[in-house]
């Protein structure tokens, strides 16, 4: 299988995703505890003068954050940015706020992430490799659209409303790992459950929509607890009812991995 798979990254390569995909992967990925939280638009509960708060974080992190109207509160002072870092604390007040905020921790060995498996979902004899199963998907619809950066790209995607599913080879070394998907975000709020051998991992939420920079990444952690003892995993992508299709060009999956001391 490893020969086929690394056959399928170039012809990835061909079509130039490499770059958005690792862009799309802070240095904050790279140790291990990070978390990903997606927030909004119910409010956690009210603050003293009865405002709404959507989310509430302690520690270091990034944060993005879509909505008109949202208070930002970054390290206990207010800012109009709707997307940086914060090295204490991450306030988000408003209704209708919706947004993403990666934690990640201070200290620990040091991880790095490699690039273990992708596959798009035009490739016939990838999908058949992995015994990728779908209900209810769209025939695959080429798109000429960018990135957030303006970075051109031409290729096939496909949405669908039921479950997906494939298999991922898993080595006992992993720390965890992590799923990118490249896909169309003309229609923003897709949301699904993720489930690893028939294990609810969570749920993968993007908030956001751009029918003008079109093409967007977007990722779901993993942990090292669902790998453990296991040579092969099935992760399966269930979207929820009443959200917008479930929708992806192609696959990428990163291992985290320890280096150093």
């Amino acid at each position: 299988m490893g020969n086929t798979i690394r056959s399928r990254q170039k012809e990835l390569c061909s079509v130039d995703l490499g770059p958005f995909v690792r862009q799309s992967l802070p240095e904050a990925l790279a140790h291990p505890g990070h978390q990903v939280h997606s927030f909004g638009p119910e409010a956690l509960y009210r603050d003293q003068w009865d405002r709404p708060v959507v989310a509430d974080f302690e520690g270091q992190g990034t944060f993005s954050v879509l909505g008109e109207g949202a208070q930002i509160w970054v390290d206990g002072e207010a800012t109009e940015a709707t997307q940086g870092q914060f090295s204490a604390s991450f306030l988000a007040l408003g209704s209708g706020v919706l947004g993403e905020v990666e934690l990640f921790p201070t200290s620990g060995p040091i991880h790095r992430l490699e690039l273990v498996d992708s596959f798009l979902l035009r490739d016939a004899a990838a999908l058949k490799e992995r015994r990728w199963q779908v209900q209810s998907i769209s025939r695959p619809h080429l798109l000429r659209s960018t990135f957030d950066d303006g970075s051109w790209l031409e290729l096939e995607h496909a949405s669908h409303m039921n479950t997906a599913s494939w298999d991922l080879v898993v080595h006992p070394d992993w720390q965890g790992v992590v799923v990118a998907k490249i896909f169309d975000r003309f229609h923003g709020k897709q949301r699904a459950r993720v489930w690893v051998d028939g294990v609810e991992a969570g749920y993968w939420f993007d908030p956001f929509e751009n029918r003008l920079h079109r093409w967007g990444i977007s990722r779901f952690g993993i942990p090292a607890e669902m790998l453990a003892g296991k040579t092969q995993i099935r992760i399966k992508i269930d979207p929820l009812s009443g959200v917008p299709l479930w929708d992806a060009a192609g696959y990428f999956v990163f291992a985290l991995v320890t280096y150093g001391p």
